[in-house]
């Protein structure tokens, strides 16, 4: 990437990576309409309707 530096294997990586860089949000929210430039961000967002809790403290395993 000419911006930041990062190393893609493919060309079409790096044109999905560069929407990141432009504010390009593709991947939007069906359910309150927020937009999001990485699909995993869509992803982490989609478990606050859903109420799902993935992620686990190590230390006192409360959920998040």
């Amino acid at each position: 990437c000419p911006r930041c530096g990062k190393q893609f294997n493919h060309s079409s990586n790096l044109n999905r990576h560069m929407n990141v860089h432009r504010g390009v949000k593709s991947h939007g929210c069906g359910v309150c309409g927020k937009s999001f430039t990485q699909k995993s961000t869509l992803h982490d967002h989609m478990n606050l309707h859903s109420g799902e809790r993935p992620y686990r403290c190590s230390y006192c395993d409360v959920r998040f």
